[in-house]
């Protein structure tokens, strides 16, 4: 897609690409020919955390984000990751700067391969 210009903005999914260090290839690889990224994330929780690590270092960064506005799954980190007059900070600390609920975490089932 990238070599071939099939798309104007890239638009990985941090989960589902490969994780952080594999979207930031696809940004390097995307800078070479000239295109932004944008990061695709459908689920507000832990995922917008590593999104958000991730578009901070990204010097091919589009200018428009995606940010998921209803309620699911809002609940489920510490700090709550909110846009306030069009900005939505970094989260710091430990890791991502987030922490999952651990009610949520609880319900999680472990899945073998």
């Amino acid at each position: 897609m990238i070599q071939q210009r099939m798309v104007d903005i890239i638009q990985p999914d941090v989960m589902y690409a490969g994780g952080f260090m594999r979207v930031l290839k696809i940004a390097e690889m995307a800078a070479k020919v000239g295109m932004t990224i944008s990061p695709h994330s459908p689920r507000v929780a832990h995922n917008h955390a590593v999104m958000l690590h991730a578009i901070a270092i990204t010097p091919n960064i589009s200018k428009h984000q995606e940010f998921q506005t209803d309620n699911y799954m809002k609940d489920v980190v510490t700090p709550v990751l909110e846009v306030k007059n069009g900005i939505m900070p970094i989260p710091l600390g430990a890791g991502w700067g987030v922490e999952l609920d651990s009610a949520f975490v609880s319900t999680l089932k472990k899945v073998e391969w």
